[in-house]
């Protein structure tokens, strides 16, 4: 080890003396910023905020006067509305494995007493055929 010290010593300075120096400026440049804040909000346009602040909260003040009347839900009107809403099919479920390669399915069967069996579905096509086989 002290060979290859002494082998590789002129690289090894060069980087050490540049990691003091990447450290020194980091520290000098670094450290003259005094806000520390992650996320700053200003307002160039002077003032537009609280007017829309309290335009926003005058209309929430009118909507907490509002009530609501639920005699509506008893009417027999309401109660003989139908809904037309469809049931959503079933849709088909993706192979077991999205990550595996195209043409292996790995299914898990677990069986009683022993430990998980891996059961490989092999299902290659192809459009030619080979005479070899």
């Amino acid at each position: 080890m002290i060979e290859a010290i002494k082998k590789y010593k002129r690289p090894l300075t060069i980087i050490a003396v540049l990691f003091i120096a990447f450290l020194v400026y980091s520290y000098f440049k670094g450290g003259s910023n005094t806000n520390n804040n992650v996320l700053t909000v200003s307002n160039p346009s002077g003032g537009t905020n609280s007017a829309l602040a309290q335009q926003f909260f005058n209309q929430l003040l009118t909507l907490q006067k509002l009530n609501l009347d639920d005699r509506i839900f008893a009417d027999p009107r309401f109660q003989n509305l139908e809904d037309f809403g469809q049931p959503l099919p079933d849709e088909p479920q993706g192979r077991p494995n999205p990550f595996a390669p195209i043409g292996v399915d790995v299914s898990y069967s677990p069986t009683i007493g022993s430990s998980t069996v891996h059961t490989y579905n092999l299902n290659f096509t192809s459009s030619t055929s080979s005479s070899s086989q």
